[in-house]
């Protein structure tokens, strides 16, 4: 199966890296697909997609096995599942609220981001809703500038913008409420 993302690479080290970001990755995100959409096709499906999208954005992975890497990846998986509920919402009609209010498990935040619990920032991040907490993490605990921001999530940069502005305001908002700021 692996030989399938491969082909379109260009060099030996660009095959080799993805290679090992399938092997390091591939479970963690069919657990993450699978925990969101319940259906082991689907999350097949959706860990397939999120592969061939990352194709697309190897460059931007330095180090196979750092934080930076597994939160693009997991971003990635979950941004392609997210795509794909909402297709499936055009065309079953499933309701809106199903894919706008999803939340991750509290369980998998904080075993996977592995972001410290002291840090009162981070952790009001992490309470933030998922469409700020994604750009937020992309943003200012990755890096990722916001054209890279806005390919990785398949968002216009406006949005990215709007996104970042608004995402202040609601931490803003939930430091001030707990004392912090």
């Amino acid at each position: 199966m692996i030989l399938f993302y491969t082909v379109p690479l260009e060099t030996e080290a660009e095959k080799t890296k993805f290679e090992l970001i399938y092997e390091k990755y591939h479970k963690l995100m069919l657990y993450v697909a699978m925990e969101m959409l319940n259906n082991q096709m689907a999350a097949e499906d959706a860990v397939h997609s999120a592969f061939l999208k990352l194709l697309h954005h190897l460059d931007q992975v330095e180090e196979i096995s750092g934080n930076k890497t597994k939160r693009f990846v997991l971003t990635i998986t979950e941004r392609t599942v997210i795509d794909m509920m909402r297709r499936n919402k055009r065309e079953r009609k499933i309701s809106l609220d199903e894919v706008e209010d999803w939340q991750m498990p509290g369980k998998f935040q904080e075993s996977y981001y592995e972001l410290p619990e002291e840090n009162r920032v981070i952790t009001a991040i992490k309470n933030m809703p998922k469409l700020y907490q994604d750009i937020f993490l992309l943003k200012y605990s990755s890096g990722y500038e916001n054209c890279e921001i806005s390919k990785i999530l398949d968002i216009s940069e406006d949005s990215v913008r709007k996104r970042i502005s608004r995402g202040k305001i609601k931490l803003e908002k939930i430091l001030n409420g707990e004392g912090v700021l």
